[in-house]
């Protein structure tokens, strides 16, 4: 999945051959993020190369890389890492304990009638609902909060934050958004390219951002290093380009065609009529 936007002063030349015109440029590693600091394949790749894999998915849309400042045109940055998702272990439990509570508030003791109104006094189970149902806001809110960063990280947010607005979400709207929580919640491999005006950058010291993409995949039973070629070849199309809405099945499908195994034979063979 891959999200990519564009400065509104980023424009790129095609050429006669409807091919895009090479620009130049330097890269920079960045940083890795990686917030369980245990997943070693993301630390697994040399710096030589992460720089070859990214740059053969770069020149599929003709950015070259350049040695020489005088020549180049962009800086671009790499971020790495592996989101961790929301643990809802808390909230779950708190489910369990308020369904619990609220099944005990049959047992609410009378504390009189007075003019026919009839009144309960306090008991535990009423003070342990209002505390349960407090910890349960207080699970969603860190919930959303954890998931609004992972969006952000991933490039979901856009469209994260669309569905929000609706509280009214139903059929396929709520299909949507149910999935796009669902690939938030999962951890993730991630890739962050961002583009900046090299000359900007080195003469002014100014960085003016050009263009932003921003790519993963899940991250369960693969690793970061096996994984990054084909997460930026398949990205590569969204790179200098503004993508809308967030990017789905990049990854081309493959068949895999193996010997013929005869399944069974017969030797007696009967005409059909």
């Amino acid at each position: 999945m891959a999200h990519s936007v564009t400065s509104p002063n980023y424009e790129r030349e095609r050429l006669d051959n409807g091919a895009w015109k090479a620009e130049t440029y330097a890269l920079a590693m960045g940083k890795t993020i990686d917030p369980s600091g245990k997943d070693e394949s993301l630390n697994a790749l040399t710096v030589e190369e992460m720089a070859e894999i990214l740059a053969n998915a770069l020149h599929r849309q003709n950015y070259l890389p350049q040695s020489d400042p005088r020549k180049t045109d962009l800086m671009i940055v790499v971020n790495w890492g592996k989101t961790i998702p929301f643990d809802d272990g808390l909230s779950q439990s708190v489910i369990q304990n308020l369904t619990a509570t609220i099944d005990q508030l049959d047992s609410l003791e009378l504390d009189g009638e007075s003019a026919g109104v009839v009144t309960f006094s306090a008991t535990p189970s009423e003070a342990k609902l209002e505390t349960m149902l407090t910890i349960q806001s207080m699970a969603e809110r860190a919930r959303r909060q954890a998931n609004d960063y992972n969006a952000q990280l991933l490039g979901f947010a856009p469209d994260l934050f669309e569905h929000y607005k609706d509280d009214t979400l139903g059929g396929p709207q709520r299909l949507i958004f149910d999935d796009l929580v669902a690939e938030v919640e999962a951890s993730r491999y991630f890739v962050i390219l961002v583009a900046y005006d090299f000359k900007k950058l080195v003469e002014k010291k100014e960085k003016e951002v050009l263009w932003i993409t921003r790519f993963s995949m899940r991250a369960k039973g693969r690793n970061f290093d096996e994984e990054l070629a084909n997460m930026a070849q398949s990205a590569s199309k969204l790179f200098g380009t503004a993508s809308g809405r967030m990017r789905r099945n990049l990854l081309p499908g493959k068949i895999e065609m193996g010997e013929l195994e005869v399944i069974d034979t017969s030797e007696d063979h009967k005409d059909i009529e």
